[in-house]
């Protein structure tokens, strides 16, 4: 019976030693066609930037008033009128119900 725990211990203790190696780490691939937009923001597309600001600025349907707070100060500093900015944020409502 003894050299059967001795065997078990034997041949168990180097699969808990094997279990507890971490694994490596992971690395993430940098696309090659990134753009630094700080570097080089003529290189980002008109569209990519113009969905961007659409989805900073518009809020989801349940937002909270947290969020109304910050799509009035981003539409304000547009310098926009009453009416105008009426407008743009039925915009920015049609826009984030669609996408």
């Amino acid at each position: 019976m003894k050299v059967y725990s001795i065997v078990f211990v034997v041949l168990v203790f180097p699969v808990g030693v094997l279990a507890q190696n971490s694994p490596p780490p992971h690395q993430h691939n940098v696309p090659t066609n990134l753009i630094d937009g700080s570097k080089t923001p003529d290189l980002i597309p008109d569209s990519t930037a113009f969905r961007h600001w659409l989805l900073i600025t518009s809020v989801v349907p349940n937002a909270s008033n947290a969020d109304f707070v910050r799509q009035q100060a981003e539409v304000s500093k547009l310098g926009l009128t009453e009416s105008e900015k009426l407008k743009l944020l039925l915009v920015l409502a049609n826009f984030r119900g669609q996408y």
